[in-house]
């Protein structure tokens, strides 16, 4: 996992970047970031500071993606004055960066540690998840999910479908059953899958009948 070391690090306001490889959102309708940060102040005198940022002409110019978090916003642990390794899961915080403003673009991502003489941060599992058609007809019928990305909210719509009942699954990334029931669609259906009690991230909602499947990511912010 890429590691900054702040710890030993004393060269206050010098920023270090890390780059992502090439990513396309060229056909993207939806587009979001999360990666997991882990970061401990020294104290409030010495604490550290994580930008991000996106470049759409390889890297030849950078924009702000509006993430900037130092000091208590950025800390995952309390303060420590001894040098920071995160030992536990809860050390951990996902966070999210919304990438609708690059849509339609081949973009890269810079993480950028503005240094401060504070302590270690740590990242890990970067991913870019972008939703390619909301609504696509298939054996199922069109199928819309909407919005998505969403605060916790969302519509699921079937149109047109062959069968009559319609089982979905909706899992989160790491395959924990979340919901697992069986609709009655009569050829159309409407309904809300509610994550508002869910941790942000990515989640799967896969719809099953005798006559086709399909899978379809979702992104709760």
């Amino acid at each position: 996992m890429p590691l900054v070391d702040n710890f030993d690090y004393n060269n206050v306001g010098a920023e270090d970047g890390l780059t992502t490889f090439e990513v396309s959102l060229a056909n993207a309708t939806t587009a979001v970031m999360t990666f997991d940060v882990a970061y401990a102040q020294y104290s409030a005198a010495y604490s550290d500071t994580l930008r991000v940022d996106i470049s759409t002409d390889c890297g030849a110019t950078w924009s702000p993606s509006g993430y900037l978090k130092g000091g208590l916003d950025l800390a995952t642990v309390g303060a420590n004055t001894a040098e920071f390794s995160p030992a536990n899961a809860t050390d951990w915080r996902k966070d999210t960066v919304d990438m609708s403003n690059w849509i339609g673009s081949s973009v890269l991502v810079k993480f950028v540690n503005i240094n401060r003489y504070g302590n270690n941060l740590y990242l890990d599992n970067v991913n870019i998840d972008a939703v390619v058609g909301l609504e696509q007809p298939d054996k199922l019928g069109n199928v819309a999910v909407y919005p998505n990305p969403s605060a916790g909210l969302f519509n699921l719509e079937l149109r047109g479908v062959e069968a009559r009942n319609v089982s979905y699954m909706l899992t989160d990334i790491e395959g924990r059953v979340l919901i697992n029931q069986v609709v009655n669609a009569g050829n159309n259906y409407r309904g809300l899958i509610d994550l508002r009690q869910s941790p942000q991230g990515v989640y799967l909602l896969r719809l099953v009948t005798e006559s086709g499947s399909r899978t379809i990511k979702l992104v709760r912010l």
